[in-house]
């Protein structure tokens, strides 16, 4: 009688790491390889990705920001507008479609509408996703024109 509650108490126990392994598998791994002593696993991808410089261009004011590599279009116009002075300001206004994406209104107090609108280009090439989609790469060049 009393091996078999022996067996039934290290039943249980075996039972229960068995259980607490299967919750918490992270206990059975390795830590992964470090490069110069930081455990690059842990480190947040926010901290990883690298900035990279870009410019934008409106009519004929020039603005210049970094950003982090996958910012886009409509991040480095928030970032710039944040960031202008009254010696070259530049402001903003658009809406945003949950289907579509962000539609640029206004910039520099032009308003897009019946006589003309926004477009924009990337390294002198219109684009063909919107300002939302679009992913920074170092050294582009976005440009916006009102046309008729």
């Amino acid at each position: 009688m009393k091996n078999k509650k022996i067996i039934i108490i290290v039943g249980l126990i075996i039972s229960l790491i068995i259980i607490f392994l299967i919750i918490h598998p992270s206990v059975l791994r390795t830590p992964p390889l470090s490069r110069g002593g930081i455990n690059t696993e842990i480190v947040p991808k926010a901290l990883s990705e690298k900035n990279v410089k870009v410019f934008l261009t409106v009519q004929e004011k020039k603005y210049e920001t970094e950003v982090k590599e996958s910012g886009t279009v409509f991040e480095v116009m928030k970032k710039i507008q944040d960031e202008s002075s009254s010696a070259n300001p530049f402001s903003f206004k658009y809406t945003e479609n949950p289907n579509l994406g962000v539609f640029i209104n206004e910039i520099n107090g032009l308003k897009g509408g019946g006589d003309g609108y926004w477009i924009y280009y990337v390294n002198g090439i219109e684009a063909n996703v919107g300002i939302s989609n679009y992913k920074i790469k170092n050294g582009d060049i976005i440009s916006w024109k009102y046309e008729k």
